[in-house]
């Protein structure tokens, strides 16, 4: 059965969005995408978001026919089309669109997995071990550490911390608390497999947003 459901009113759904969700934006027929994040609505009106500093974009926004908005909350990927309002730069740096007319939602899969090769840090009883993570899902990641006296001593049952950075348009830094469910130390390397904990929406939403990206530029 297709996940796929749209909505007649967009409005319902911009009520249960906690202010900060990661948002990415792009314009039809272009690749790229912009980053920025939820504000709130001025009910009737428009759709807040925080102004992206990318030089000429307000400009882009302007000319642009439409706008084509992504993000992702509580397992569900969102996409729709909309309409440059208005944007300010002062007292903040803010983008006003309309609410769209029909919204694209779909089920994330949480077990789906991306393999990359990204450099990363695992952070563990106050030690930071530096090592190449080797695939990631919103569920969790695997990641590979030289082997050594502090890599040795990791056990499963153990929290972590794993940082590493997303590149989308911009090399973006993201932190995610974890904790430690293998820990195999027979190779060359300390492969350790870490499942992402689930209260910390806004860092899950952020990856999600991440490998949605990713995914969506593989098929371009």
């Amino acid at each position: 059965m297709d996940t796929r459901q749209a909505f007649s009113d967009g409005r319902d759904i911009f009520k249960t969005l906690p202010p900060g969700l990661p948002i990415l934006f792009q314009f039809p027929g272009q690749k790229s995408s912009y980053k920025t994040s939820y504000v709130g609505t001025a009910p009737g009106d428009a759709v807040i978001m925080a102004l992206p500093m990318n030089p000429g974009v307000t400009q882009l926004l302007a000319e642009a026919y439409s706008i084509v908005i992504r993000f992702v909350h509580e397992g569900q990927a969102y996409g729709f089309e909309c309409h440059f309002v208005a944007a300010i730069r002062k007292p903040f740096p803010l983008l006003f669109v309309t609410y769209p007319h029909r919204v694209h939602q779909v089920t994330v899969r949480a077990c789906e997995r991306l393999a990359l090769l990204e450099r990363a840090v695992l952070s563990a009883g106050g030690t930071r071990l530096e090592g190449v993570m080797t695939d990631v899902s919103c569920g969790g990641c695997k990641v590979k550490l030289p082997r050594s006296e502090s890599s040795l001593a990791l056990a499963a049952g153990g929290e972590v911390v794993v940082e590493f950075s997303m590149s989308m348009e911009e090399d973006v830094p993201i932190a995610l608390r974890g904790m430690l469910v293998e820990v195999d130390s027979e190779g060359k390397k300390v492969k350790c497999r870490v499942t992402f904990v689930k209260e910390q929406e806004k860092e899950l939403s952020l990856l999600a947003t991440f490998l949605q990206y990713v995914v969506q530029m593989l098929k371009d």
